[in-house]
């Protein structure tokens, strides 16, 4: 059986290519596998800095990776731009939204916890009381 996605992924490199991505988006849940077979062509249009639809290229490349269940080798969600819309109701942007708390978590620099003797030293930790205060 021939998929619908057939006749686009022969046409990739010519003619219409942002038309073409854009079908892939919309396929993308029920054609993945067929899809993915041009992964290189796509990641080419989005390391190409004259085409000027790097960023949907870059949410075609990311849902190849999720769905084929390596997001987190995928660098290409971040090249989305303004196409990342993390309020969609999907289990993509549900899942590319927790990634990138979990990214951030883990980059946030620690609070450094004073010790005891630091907290008993430190004036800015005391309230200032009068005698008349008791």
């Amino acid at each position: 059986m021939v998929s619908p996605t057939s006749n686009l992924l022969s046409m990739l490199w010519k003619q219409h290519r942002a038309l073409k991505l854009h079908q892939f988006n919309s396929l993308m849940h029920l054609f993945w596998p067929e899809i993915s077979t041009s992964m290189l062509t796509i990641e080419g249009l989005y390391e190409d800095e004259e085409f000027d639809q790097r960023h949907l290229a870059a949410l075609v490349a990311s849902k190849i990776f999720y769905y084929s269940g390596g997001l987190h080798n995928s660098s290409h969600a971040l090249g989305t731009g303004p196409l990342s819309d993390i309020s969609e109701d999907s289990d993509f942007a549900h899942t590319l939204l927790a990634k990138a708390i979990d990214e951030y978590a883990s980059l946030k620099p620690k609070p450094i916890k004073p010790s005891d003797d630091e907290a008993i030293m430190n004036p800015s930790v005391l309230v200032p009381y009068s005698c008349n205060d008791f």
